[in-house]
């Protein structure tokens, strides 16, 4: 089941903006992300997502210190006005592979 990421970004239509996805609450204690994230958009074709990665410094997202390797950054861009459901998959250090949803408004 995939969990729902407690972000919702919003941009503004016809932007390109960086996103970030805290995935702590997937993780396992002293679990890391691995390998290449994948994006994948649900609701519609409409979204540009690209240099999907794996946070290399420490973040602040939503006031919350996210440690390195604990969150997902991309590039994001839209030609259509809308609301947008983004899947987030990584693999971890543990072996496992996790995923969440991500909301995304476009206005």
């Amino acid at each position: 089941m995939t969990a729902r990421a407690p972000q919702i970004h919003s941009i503004s239509l016809n932007e390109t903006r960086h996103a970030t996805v805290d995935m702590r609450g997937k993780l396992e204690d002293d679990e890391l992300l691995t390998g290449v994230p994948v994006l994948t958009e649900l609701s519609t074709t409409n979204l540009s997502l690209t240099n999907a990665s794996i946070s290399v410094a420490a973040l602040v997202v939503n006031d919350d210190d996210v440690p390195i390797a604990q969150a997902v950054q991309f590039t994001v861009s839209s030609a259509a006005v809308g609301r947008h459901v983004v899947t987030v998959r990584c693999a971890t250090n543990a072996g496992q592979t996790i995923e969440v949803s991500l909301q995304l408004v476009v206005s």
